[in-house]
């Protein structure tokens, strides 16, 4: 029967027995949750109203019908973690640092056993900060392993659980590992055991099943997934190598892996992952004796991120430094390297041949930038390291001519790539040593502007790579294409994809994932006019250099087979007109005559393979 504050409550009301027992739960005093206005206290209740008030965390004093307060709060136990951080946030912040396992045995029972580790970092929040909580974490982790009453997820986004009986580590690992449904969780769940191999010391025997497992798999998988069958052998080599007592005999061996993929080593050597690149490399010299050291070279500037850098690694440690130095200067000089062999190459520059310190390797990393910058990498610890490491950029321009440097100096400024503030402080760097640079900084870096003329650079028959010389009236179409991009496409896109997403389920939409690709499409075409404008130099191709075939040049040839001549114009980058006779400088054509004098011999490119020609006259392609 109800008592009569209750009965008070609900007069007038038709309720349901559901709805009177929680409000009996709701008492004034009582601790309860909203799904939307999250943890709070029973103030009071308003019995000539009908109303439950309620002191939320931002809601003070939030009066609620009684019914509706029934059917949308939760009573929260006394004991709940919540309760202790409002009531005595000092014992719940002691609890929290002092006995780690009794915190988390309380929080995950407040909520019914599990919970992600995000849910829980929101319960320490407003008593720690980010760091902080980032530490309790570390030290939790290690603590609730070897405790045996937690479940402790080998991802994130999986949850945390309290388990009722204590379950050993090793006893947990091995499980893990046997009830893997996919094989990346089962090679998860051996890394985890060889990671805390010394749950095993007393219980070796298990062992012995997980690394005949892993040899078994990668028996049966050579040929069709040869990755992760290396994947499997690495591991239970890495496996039987804490375990001595344990025996291999007759499984894989890597040699003979690599050997029976000799061909498709890139492929493979790529999809393995970063923790496994460098054993699974080490069998390349016993896999390959006659010629290991020539794969490896040939495996290099296709190579990228960790695998390149342990390549390198694998050369220097069996004494072969001076031919990984030779491929690491090829490739900078090719301005072919990647971020990541690039960073550690600056990191390591103390130890490598200062010949290699040069200014092609800050040129080399621009380059790199701007290549992640275009493939939508997301990479950002070279453009970190260029500007935390102080000495760098001097370390890399002593000895540089002031041209040299000013050709940087305008590529840095000109990339979009690096973030402008960091910009400055490269130039900065570079004007310590070549003070006259300062004009760049200033705005003195000609070329890289609208009202730009670039006469002096049409003259040369070779600009540098980062410069693009382009007509004023192509640099106009590009920059018009540039806004109708930036103010039409990507607009139309983005209201596409609103509209897309109206429709419901997005796994099943094909609307929004066209809208979705066209986007990704959009943002890459974005980025490459960005990288190509800023990188363009107009000209008029006024007083062109004639005394070679240069940009900016007509040229009269004579093919030598049939007599035939014929004449060309060599303009912009992008300037072609094939039924004019206009290329673009950057063609195969237009480099095979770039720099020839007249009379000179020259060797390009036709409909029916390459043909000589000799160069007959050179003239102004503009007369005034």
């Amino acid at each position: 029967m109800m008592d009569e504050e209750l009965q008070s409550l609900l007069a007038g009301k038709s309720c349901t027995i559901n709805q009177t027992t929680k409000l009996q739960a709701l008492r004034p005093g009582s601790w309860c949750s909203h799904r939307s206005w999250g943890f709070g206290r029973v103030a009071s209740w308003n019995t000539d109203l009908g109303q439950v008030i309620v002191d939320f965390e931002k809601r003070r004093g939030h009066a609620m019908d009684a019914l509706y307060a029934a059917d949308s709060l939760s009573p929260v136990a006394e004991d709940h973690i919540l309760v202790l951080k409002s009531t005595d946030p000092e014992s719940f912040k002691s609890l929290a640092l002092g006995d780690p396992a009794s915190f988390m045995r309380r929080a995950l029972g407040s909520h019914g056993g599990s919970a992600t580790q995000d849910s829980l970092s929101a319960i320490l929040s407003g008593v720690f900060d980010d760091a902080a909580i980032k530490k309790f974490w570390e030290n939790t982790k290690k603590t609730l392993k070897k405790d045996g009453h937690f479940g402790v997820p080998a991802r994130k986004g999986e949850p945390w659980v309290l388990r009722e009986n204590k379950l050993d580590r090793h006893a947990e690992l091995l499980n893990d590992f046997r009830t893997a449904k996919r094989i990346k969780d089962q090679f998860a769940a051996a890394d985890a055991i060889l990671k805390e191999i010394e749950a095993f010391v007393d219980h070796p025997e298990p062992l012995t099943e997980v690394i005949a497992m892993l040899d078994d798999y990668a028996r049966k998988h050579l040929k069709l997934k040869p990755s992760e069958s290396v994947e499997a052998v690495v591991l239970a080599k890495e496996l039987a190598s804490r375990s001595p007592a344990i025996s291999r005999e007759g499984a894989p061996q890597l040699p003979a892996m690599l050997r029976f993929h000799q061909n498709a080593l890139i492929a493979l050597f790529t999809a393995l992952p970063a923790a496994r690149l460098h054993n699974a490399l080490g069998a390349m010299p016993e896999a390959f004796p006659a010629d290991w050291t020539e794969r490896v070279a040939k495996l290099m500037p296709a190579a990228s991120g960790r695998f390149a850098t342990e390549l390198v690694r694998l050369l220097e440690e069996n004494g072969h430094s001076t031919l990984a130095e030779s491929i690491i200067g090829r490739m900078i000089n090719e301005q072919t390297i990647g971020s990541d062999l690039l960073l550690w190459f600056c990191r390591e520059r103390a130890s490598h041949s200062q010949s290699l310190l040069t200014p092609k390797v800050l040129g080399a990393i621009v380059a790199a930038l701007e290549r992640d910058l275009l493939n939508e990498s997301r990479k950002t610890r070279l453009q970190d390291f260029l500007i935390e490491d102080k000495d760098l950029v001097a370390d890399l321009l002593q000895g540089s001519s002031v041209e040299e440097a000013r050709d940087l100096a305008r590529r840095v400024l000109a990339s979009p790539a690096i973030e402008e503030i960091n910009k400055r402080s490269v130039i900065s760097r570079m004007i310590k040593i070549h003070p006259v640079l300062q004009s760049v900084l200033s705005g003195g870096h000609s070329g890289m502007t609208e009202g730009t003329t670039a006469t002096s650079t049409s003259k040369a028959s070779a600009p540098p790579a980062n410069v693009l010389i382009v007509s004023w009236e192509s640099l106009e179409r590009r920059r018009a294409e540039y806004d109708e991009l930036i103010n039409k496409l990507i607009p139309e896109n983005v209201k596409q994809i609103s509209i897309a997403r109206s429709y419901g389920d997005l796994r099943e939409n094909f609307e929004y994932k066209s809208a979705k690709e066209m986007e990704r499409l959009l943002s890459r075409r974005k980025m490459e006019m960005e990288l190509e404008l800023s990188r363009a130099v107009g000209t008029d191709f006024a007083d062109a250099d004639t005394s070679e075939v240069s940009i900016g040049t007509k040229v009269e040839l004579t093919d030598l087979s049939t007599g035939q001549r014929e004449t060309f114009a060599i303009l912009g980058a992008w300037d072609s007109d094939p039924e004019k006779g206009i290329v673009a400088y950057l063609t195969a054509l237009g480099q095979s005559l770039i720099g020839k004098k007249l009379g000179e011999e020259a060797t390009i490119p036709g409909e029916k393979g390459d043909r000589t020609v000799r160069i007959e006259a050179i003239s102004p392609w503009k007369t005034a």
